[in-house]
């Protein structure tokens, strides 16, 4: 998957905690979802640090790479959120509804 220039500016809002949405990319501010099957809860900002769930897919760790590229190394949780299961990003995806 490539990213266009909207998809960086929406990557760019995620990490200024802004709402924003692209061709691709959606920003709620707190939660940055692919606007495709399965690309939902790509990053989420929980406790003050960005979380990046392993979803398993392509598309989302290109996403995640570049949300790695835009905001600095002590913004984030882990190097990639392995702890985080399936079920817990299910439930913090229900609690930001």
């Amino acid at each position: 998957m490539k990213l266009g220039k909207q998809d960086k500016l929406v990557i760019k809002a995620f990490v200024d905690k802004r709402s924003l949405e692209g061709p691709k990319l959606s920003s709620e501010g707190n939660r940055l979802d692919g606007l495709w099957m399965g690309g939902r809860g790509i990053a989420l900002w929980r406790g003050g640090k960005i979380h990046l769930p392993d979803l398993g897919s392509r598309a989302a760790q290109t996403v995640q790479n570049a949300i790695r590229r835009e905001a600095p190394p002590n913004w984030f949780a882990d190097s990639v959120d392995r702890a985080s299961s399936a079920a817990s990003l299910r439930s913090a995806i229900r609690r930001d509804r």
